[in-house]
C-alpha cells in the first residue's frame, strides 16, 4: 500500500508570501530546503518529546511555542 503525504500548505503559504512581498528571489529559492531540514533535524527530538508526555502537555507546550514566535515575529515586525 502506497502512502501519499498531504502537501505542506504552511511551505506553499509562506513562498506565496515571499512572492507578494517582492522578497529577493535567494530567500524564497531557500525556504523549502530549510523547512525540510528542521523536519529531518528536528523529528526524532520532537517525537521523543511527544511520546514522553501527555497529549495535553505537549499540546500546552507546542502552543506556548507558537504563541512565543508569532509575539516575538510580530513585536520584531513593529519595531
Amino acid at each position: 500500500m502506497q502512502v501519499k503525504e498531504k502537501p505542506s500548505y504552511a511551505v506553499v503559504a509562506a513562498v506565496q508570501l515571499l512572492r507578494t512581498s517582492h522578497a529577493p528571489q535567494w530567500q524564497q529559492a531557500a525556504l523549502v530546503p530549510m523547512f525540510a531540514l528542521f523536519y529531518v533535524v528536528l523529528a526524532p527530538f520532537v517525537g521523543a518529546f511527544a511520546d514522553s508526555m501527555p497529549k495535553g502537555r505537549v499540546m500546552l507546550v507546542s502552543n506556548f511555542i507558537k504563541i512565543s514566535g508569532s509575539a516575538s515575529a510580530r513585536k520584531s515586525n513593529t519595531s
